[in-house]
């Protein structure tokens, strides 16, 4: 069940507004901290003091607020109350600071937070910030060790496609692959497809194969097939058709998302006749894939016998 208050960033209204969300799920006296702990940052006379306010009441908010998960969220996401509260108290704090100045204090507070307030930051950042003012922090979590922490920002977080540039964006997805993370959950993904992001996924599929180390299954999703060389194509349609239900998940999805119009006329041919065999979810991406070029397929005239220059193995 999903609020309609978190269809638009959180930073376009009131934090009233999520205060109301949290007040449904918090017993008398976890709301009363919790205003108390609003009120404390609100009252300061001076931003370091408000600072300091927010860091001691967030270390507090786990033990004050609990970890049962929001009853109203964004869709895909999984807030706890706690990181609510800590988010609720960053944009309290955000409501007094002058605008030239937040990208900077958010970020000396960045460095000061534990783990859990830094993964509540980052999975916030296009709520906290309006432009590129907080890509200070984007940043540094991209270089962090703690997968945790940079799943907070790869995975179900518009931030990265809206503000990173193609490099930054093309690293991201690299380093999401290396951490065995499902690229499936990086939004925006479609939209960033280029000849560039597909190269870096072949030659990290290839340097896997000749190591003789499992692929990431959700590593096609990075490819658009057209960018592919030929012998990229093979390597592809070998996974579309291989045992792996993953693999096949995924090789069949990348065509859903990035077009598969390309595709020779035997991997149509193949695709009807082995969709059968699939399981549900892969069965239902071959069927959209086969409905969807339907008019290519039935204009197009399937060899028999022989092989063509992209044979399916």
């Amino acid at each position: 069940m999903y609020s309609r208050r978190f269809d638009t960033p959180l930073s376009h209204f009131s934090p009233d507004a999520l205060q109301s969300e949290l007040y449904a799920m918090l017993d008398p006296a976890s709301r009363t901290w919790l205003q108390v702990a609003r009120d404390k940052i609100l009252d300061c006379r001076t931003l370091d003091h408000a600072m300091n306010a927010l860091i001691l009441t967030s270390a507090m908010a786990r033990r004050k607020l609990g970890e049962a998960e929001l009853k109203y969220q964004p869709e895909g996401t999984h807030w706890q109350v706690d990181q609510a509260g800590r988010l609720l108290l960053l944009l309290t704090l955000r409501s007094i600071v002058p605008a030239v100045q937040w990208g900077e204090l958010l970020f000396s507070l960045y460095r000061q937070f534990d783990e859990n307030e830094k993964i509540v930051t980052v999975r916030a950042l296009d709520w906290l910030g309006e432009n590129h003012e907080l890509n200070p922090i984007a940043m540094e979590t991209t270089r962090t060790n703690d997968i945790n922490l940079f799943a907070a920002l790869a995975l179900n977080n518009s931030y990265p496609v809206k503000y990173f540039n193609e490099r930054a964006f093309h690293q991201l997805v690299l380093k999401a692959l290396f951490l065995d993370l499902n690229i499936q959950q990086i939004e925006g993904l479609p939209l960033r497809q280029s000849p560039e992001l597909t190269q870096l996924c072949v030659d990290l599929t290839d340097e896997r194969l000749h190591a003789t180390r499992e692929v990431p299954p959700s590593i096609w999703l990075g490819m658009r097939y057209r960018y592919l060389t030929d012998t990229a194509k093979q390597t592809y349609m070998r996974f579309v058709f291989s045992e792996s239900e993953a693999h096949q998940h995924y090789t069949l999805l990348a065509l859903v998302n990035n077009g598969g119009q390309d595709c020779p006329p035997e991997f149509w041919r193949k695709l009807s006749h082995l969709q059968s065999s699939m399981s549900d979810a892969t069965r239902m991406l071959a069927d959209r894939l086969l409905s969807q070029f339907s008019f290519k397929r039935s204009h197009s005239s399937f060899p028999t016998t022989g092989h063509s220059h992209h044979e399916i193995l």
